[in-house]
């Protein structure tokens, strides 16, 4: 029988997603019907989904309760994050003349194989690291470091369902030749959330913390900007054919730096604002052995 603190956390956390939500939509209203052309914020409003996603997947990897509970309740939420692309292009009228009915399912596979590739990456350090993400009370259980047969069994089913879901969106659309910069994109949106993670559930000096989330999250973006600025150069030195002055290359390099340097920010803050709200609902992330938090390791699924 639930208690009335389970009730209360479980309306706490559906309002929660709701927010979420409805942040979504607005963002990427906004993004298409007024700023449509400034590129920082298209990328803040990806991100800003991404983030959500990042953190679902790790909620599925770290959380409490069976892993295919989990993982349906996941699924879920992340086709609701990729339907607010729907919701967002029917009330702007300048998307909706041109708004593929079927758009938002195309993001929804997608965005579940990035969903699965954070809880592989959470489960791997639930069971590795003793990593838990939980309202309960911790429990005295020390963390294996070899493989068992349910692991490999169950990582085989997460990393299987991702690769169907990519097989199928390559199957009707040429998904090929963007593979390696969607798997980019899911290493520094898991970077940047696991980083924003740590630094809400950190016990540590705030000041601190947030000195060093905001120098992380900053060299994640510099470091992924690295390809783009590359490829923004190749095009300056091939649009005019000559030689070209330094400062030329600024411009181009600088505008696709911010663009990524918007995209993690919106993921650490779209993971910190919703891992500061699940703190104070009494949510823990356990780190056995970390600076200044409990000795304690995770439970197995």
């Amino acid at each position: 029988m639930p208690s009335r603190q389970h009730l209360v956390i479980g309306i706490s956390i559906a309002a929660l997603v709701l927010a979420n939500l409805t942040a979504d939509v607005g963002l990427l209203w906004l993004s298409s019907e007024i700023l449509q052309h400034w590129s920082p914020l298209n990328e803040a409003a990806i991100g800003l989904l991404l983030g959500q996603v990042m953190l679902v997947g790790l909620w599925m990897g770290l959380g409490d309760g069976r892993w295919y509970v989990r993982g349906a309740i996941a699924t879920a939420l992340t086709i609701s994050i990729a339907r607010t692309l729907n919701i967002a292009a029917v009330l702007s009228p300048k998307e909706s003349r041109n708004e593929d009915p079927a758009f938002w399912a195309s993001v929804a596979f997608v965005l579940i194989p990035m969903m699965l590739a954070a809880a592989i990456c959470g489960l791997m350090l639930r069971r590795f690291r003793g990593w838990r993400l939980t309202f309960q009370a911790a429990t005295i259980i020390i963390p294996t470091t070899q493989f068992q047969i349910a692991d490999a069994l169950l990582w085989t089913t997460l990393i299987s369902a991702g690769l169907a879901a990519v097989r199928f969106l390559a199957s009707i659309n040429a998904f090929e030749d963007q593979l390696p910069e969607l798997t980019l994109l899911t290493v520094r949106s898991l970077l940047a959330a696991i980083c924003a993670s740590v630094a809400a559930f950190s016990t540590r000096r705030r000041i601190r913390t947030g000195l060093w989330l905001s120098l992380t999250v900053l060299l994640i973006g510099a470091a992924f900007a690295v390809p783009d600025v590359y490829a923004s150069a190749k095009w300056v030195f091939g649009r005019w054919m000559t030689p070209v002055a330094f400062w030329q290359f600024i411009g181009p390099a600088t505008s696709e730096l911010m663009k990524n340097e918007a995209f993690v920010v919106a993921v650490a803050l779209s993971t910190l604002a919703n891992c500061l709200v699940l703190r104070a609902l009494g949510c823990r992330l356990l780190r056995p052995g970390s600076r200044g938090g409990p000795s304690v390791a995770a439970d197995c699924d």
